[in-house]
């Protein structure tokens, strides 16, 4: 028992001091240094996304750790606004979307970081603020309707969906690729609501069956004769069979002849034509039957 006690006691000091170290050498590290302003940050993988106005007006910058780059992704002149990454997803889609008030009212733009691809998303009179975006979904704020409602844009189809048509406010969503969430004030205080594609399918409709015609199961009734859309049987003495191959009676048929048994009969001879009659071939047998022809 002492022997354990000595080993155990080295190996948990080696392990406080691992932890001691890792702590010890955690730091801040301050990747903007501008006197202006750097606001909205977003975080994913190694990739850090902000809007600075460094320039006069705010603009999107990244930030590469691992690199330890910095680069601007929106052009100067406008203000771009609440940038962010792919929720949840890996940055092998180098996607980047934000809010852009370039064309006078706040419109989504996207960014490719691969191709360099810029590409607006929304072009309505409205404000379109608050992005998100993962995968192929992309959505926002969006007060077009005289109120706050969620909007979504599927990339992969081009087509835009309004997930919320209440008349209070909805505002600020966040996405993953199967599911929108946001804050909502339908109730006069604010709540979380989530949308997902099944809940916003219309169920699949029922096939109607033939006018008239009863489900079936264990509650059906059948009708009573001669009730309207039923068929009476016609009573059996009337109904004529239908027409079908003559059978000829038994009685016609040549009787079958029963194989013979115990002693042969005697033979019988039928005068023929001598073309049409076989040769007869004789053998020896018992003395008591008559020969047969083979």
């Amino acid at each position: 028992m002492l022997d354990k006690r000595n080993f155990y006691v080295p190996v948990l000091a080696l392990i406080a001091l691992a932890l001691l170290t890792g702590i010890a050498s955690a730091a801040e590290h301050q990747v903007t240094n501008a006197t202006v302003d750097q606001v909205y940050a977003a975080v994913l993988n190694d990739r850090i996304l902000w809007s600075d106005n460094r320039t006069g007006d705010h603009d999107v910058y990244l930030y590469n750790l691992t690199e330890e780059s910095e680069r601007t992704l929106s052009p100067a002149g406008t203000d771009q606004f609440a940038a962010a990454l792919p929720a949840g997803m890996g940055m092998s889609t180098d996607r980047v979307v934000w809010e852009d008030n370039r064309s006078g009212n706040r419109d989504i733009y996207l960014y490719d970081l691969t191709t360099g691809e810029e590409t607006q998303i929304t072009n309505g009179s409205g404000h379109e603020v608050n992005p998100a975006i993962a995968g192929d979904w992309i959505v926002w704020q969006d007060n077009r309707n005289g109120n706050w409602d969620i909007y979504l844009y599927d990339l992969s189809t081009g087509q835009e969906t309004r997930i919320t048509e209440n008349e209070s406010a909805q505002m600020t969503p966040a996405v993953t690729e199967s599911m929108v969430v946001w804050n909502d004030y339908r109730n006069g205080n604010w709540d979380i609501y989530a949308w997902t594609p099944d809940e916003a399918a219309p169920s699949a409709p029922s096939v109607p069956g033939p006018a008239g015609t009863p489900a079936p199961g264990a509650d059906l009734t059948p009708s009573p004769p001669g009730a309207p859309g039923t068929v009476t049987p016609t009573p059996e003495a009337t109904t004529t069979p239908s027409p079908t191959s003559t059978v000829t009676p038994a009685e016609d048929l040549p009787p079958t002849t029963a194989p013979p048994t115990g002693t042969l009969p005697p033979l019988t001879f039928i005068a023929v034509t001598p073309t049409t009659l076989p040769p007869l071939t004789f053998v020896t047998v018992a003395p008591t039957q008559p020969p047969v022809i083979l």
